[in-house]
C-alpha cells in the first residue's frame, strides 16, 4: 500500500511541478482515500484542502434560486420535480459529494421505476433525462 500511495504522490508532485492537473486516475484515488491520510497531504502541500459541500438539502435550493434568474417558470416547476425527486430518494440531509457514481445510476433507474411524484409509478425516459 506504501509503494501505491508513493506512486500516487509522485504523480501529484509531477503535475504540481508541470503546472497541469493530475491525470483522472489520481484524481479518482484522491476523491476516494480517507480523510485522514487526504489531511496528512493537505499538511504536506500536495493538494489543497477539500471542500464540504454540504446537504441535498442545503445545496439544492441555492442552485435552483441561483439558476432561476430569467428562468421559465414551467422550467423551474421541473428544477422543483428533480429536488422532490431526489430528497424522495437519497433524503434531504445527505451529503452531495458522498452520492457515489453507481448510486447515481441506481437514482435513474427507481427514476425509472418508480419516480413519479403523484402515484409512485414508473416515469417516461424523457421525463427521467429531465430529471436527472
Amino acid at each position: 500500500m506504501a509503494e501505491t500511495i508513493k506512486c500516487y504522490i509522485e504523480k501529484l508532485l509531477s503535475a504540481q511541478a508541470m503546472g497541469v492537473s493530475v491525470d483522472s486516475e489520481t484524481a479518482r484515488w484522491l476523491a476516494e482515500i480517507p480523510d485522514q491520510l487526504h489531511q496528512k497531504l493537505v499538511q504536506k502541500g500536495f493538494v489543497p484542502p477539500r471542500k464540504i459541500v454540504g446537504t441535498l438539502g442545503e445545496v439544492i435550493p441555492a442552485i435552483i434560486t441561483d439558476k432561476s434568474i430569467g428562468a421559465k417558470p414551467a422550467t423551474i416547476e421541473i428544477w422543483g420535480q428533480s429536488e422532490e425527486s431526489l430528497y424522495r430518494y437519497f433524503g434531504k440531509d445527505r451529503q452531495v459529494d458522498k452520492i457515489t457514481e453507481t448510486e447515481a445510476k441506481e437514482f435513474c433507474i427507481w427514476l425509472t421505476k418508480e419516480g413519479s411524484l403523484k402515484e409512485s409509478g414508473p416515469l417516461k425516459q424523457t421525463t427521467v433525462y429531465k430529471r436527472m
